[in-house]
């Protein structure tokens, strides 16, 4: 699995969101099962973990599931994707074995949690 070029397809969703401002995340699920879910973070008028693109690609997935999320800032660019706590928190009830996330340009880090 290219974790690079994958995390590059992550991007593009969030690229492509029409509802963003000044950055944006965009996400794909790789379900243990095999098939690709995608999600971006949901419009939200307060700060809300469920909206956040991590939440949206759990409701997709299955035990033992990979996520890779990406964020953009508005010149296109990789940025700090890093999950917050509740989402890593919900990864990690929901089984989730992995999570990458951009960094920087170019850049991704990964959380292990099983």
């Amino acid at each position: 699995m290219n974790i690079y070029k994958i995390l590059e397809q992550a991007a593009n969703i969030a690229r492509n969101n029409d509802d963003k401002k000044h950055f944006s995340h965009g996400g794909i699920g790789i379900r243990y099962d095999g098939p690709m879910v995608r999600a971006i973070n949901g419009a939200q008028p307060m700060p809300n973990p469920r909206h956040h693109c991590e939440a949206r690609l759990i409701r997709k997935m299955d035990k033992g599931g990979i996520i890779l999320v990406a964020r953009v800032v508005a010149n296109g660019d990789w940025a700090m994707s890093k999950p917050c706590i509740d989402c890593e928190n919900l990864m990690r009830k929901c089984y989730i074995t992995k999570a990458y996330y951009t960094i920087a340009p170019k850049e991704y880090g990964c959380i292990h949690f099983h």
